[in-house]
């Protein structure tokens, strides 16, 4: 029996590339039983055009839903959590194209294996003004080659693939809402709530073309002091979070045990501290807890980062 696939997209000012997006979800060979596209209040043509095209497309379960206000990326995602009702949900992004095959491939996935809570792919990078695209291999994960099941490591509260990739069961969606606080991106919550159960798994595949230009939210970074103390703060306030819902939840569905959270928790702020006091020792000793770092050189650029710091 299939489930009911639901698509959920975010919208913002993205008249640019949303109809060669939308285009991509019509032409799916498993067409989505349901498509919700959130729209962040646009300024410009894109709820417009979003309406001519489900008018064209004659789909009456394509459905738009323009918020009064613009709140952000994340919040919007979020706010299309409570009126997808599909057993399957699809995170989807305004400026990609999906490959014809990406529902059909993952659906066979979650049908194969009950186990899975979330579901990411590999993406082909394609470069604004030039022809040159780059299959991301998502390097930094390792699965079991067999089932796809993405291993735990010492670092798993860092998210390690693009949110727009991301399919994952509807039980997922409470655990997220429970989770979510603002300023929470939704794909980190999306991945520390499947993390907690212990269901992350990959297809090894690139399933959608994913547009590098100027306006992407996830290229976007900062390299000052107090950028990184900003976003190592926010991490903190997310794994208290997690440390609170592992404390009320039935252990039978926790993959996560309080002390790796704990271990977490410490780690960034010992990090967050070395940053802020500007400690060279401190960061040394931090050599132990490499592992723990989203990727190994960011403990050094943390030091070159340090050192480049003015005097206050």
């Amino acid at each position: 029996m299939n489930e009911k696939i639901s698509i959920l997209l975010a919208s913002y000012n993205g008249e640019t590339y949303i109809e060669s997006q939308l285009h991509s979800l019509a032409c799916q060979t498993r067409a989505a039983d349901e498509v919700l596209i959130v729209d962040d209040h646009s300024s410009d043509r894109t709820v417009s055009l979003i309406r001519q095209l489900i008018r064209g497309y004659g789909f009456e379960n394509w459905k738009v839903i323009v918020r009064p206000e613009n709140t952000g990326y994340a919040e919007n995602f979020i706010e299309g959590l409570k009126h997808v009702s599909g057993d399957l949900v699809f995170f989807c992004d305004q400026d990609d194209i999906w490959h014809r095959d990406k529902i059909a491939k993952m659906e066979r996935c979650f049908q194969k294996n009950q186990e899975i809570d979330l579901l990411l792919s590999d993406s082909r990078y394609v470069y604004e003004n030039t022809s040159q695209k780059q299959v991301n291999r998502t390097k930094e994960l390792r699965f079991d080659r067999k089932s796809g099941k993405v291993c735990r490591r010492r670092n798993w509260p860092c998210i390690k693939g693009l949110g727009c990739t991301f399919a994952f069961r509807r039980r997922l969606v409470p655990v997220m809402q429970a989770l979510w606080m603002p300023g929470y991106p939704h794909d980190l919550c999306a991945w520390h709530a499947a993390a907690i159960r212990g269901g992350i798994y990959l297809v090894p595949e690139a399933l959608i073309d994913y547009r590098r230009h100027g306006g992407n939210v996830s290229g976007q970074f900062e390299r000052s002091v107090d950028f990184r103390v900003s976003e190592i703060t926010r991490q903190l306030a997310y794994l208290k979070k997690i440390e609170a819902y592992i404390r009320s939840e039935d252990k039978d569905a926790i993959s996560v045990s309080l002390r790796e959270v704990r271990f977490q928790i410490e780690f960034y702020k010992k990090r967050a501290n070395y940053l802020k006091e500007k400690k060279y020792i401190l960061w040394f000793k931090m050599l132990g807890m490499l592992s723990c770092y989203d990727r190994k050189r960011n403990w050094i650029s943390d030091f070159f980062c340090m050192a480049s710091r003015r005097p206050e």
